[in-house]
């Protein structure tokens, strides 16, 4: 086994091993929530009105399906592509374009469903599409899934 997969491995089995459930392997990653593959969740994005140098957010909402509910142990990170048009405004210590649970942008609400917000302001006007790396986990009372996913939404910059 290569190094960098050994420490794959030993992440996905800590990071579980917190919530006291069996882990199974990661799932290849999918790409949109909510396909055939992806049963034990969905992932709905939104955006709010935006305007050109004015504070914007997109929120990605984690709802946990079949069983599932939010693993509250699991550290959620969203890690945004940087796209010149757009300062990202996280204040996570990996980054800017960093959004996560450890710095107050993934909030739960309610045991199956939790929210990543995504603050950025936009440069200019016009479509502005903001994508990235979503790392989650969802768990039923059998295990937990642990899993990446790529949404992206497209904001119309006013």
């Amino acid at each position: 086994m290569k190094l960098s997969a050994l420490g794959a491995a030993l992440a996905t089995c800590l990071a579980c091993a917190s919530c006291g459930k069996k882990q199974d392997a990661p799932a290849p990653t999918a790409a949109t929530a909510g396909s055939p593959e992806e049963t034990d969740y969905t992932i709905a994005t939104s955006a709010g009105d935006c305007a050109a140098g004015a504070p914007c957010s997109v929120t990605l909402k984690l709802a946990a399906t079949s069983g599932y509910h939010i693993n509250d142990q699991y550290p959620y990170k969203y890690t945004a592509t940087n796209v010149p048009a757009v300062d990202f405004q996280g204040t996570d210590a990996q980054g800017k374009n960093v959004f996560s649970k450890g710095a107050g942008d993934f909030v739960t609400q309610g045991p199956t469903v939790g929210v990543m917000t995504v603050k950025f302001t936009p440069k200019a006007k016009g479509n502005v599409t903001i994508d990235g790396t979503f790392k989650l986990s969802v768990c039923s009372d059998a295990n937990c899934r642990i899993d990446s996913t790529t949404p992206s939404v497209t904001v119309a910059v006013k």
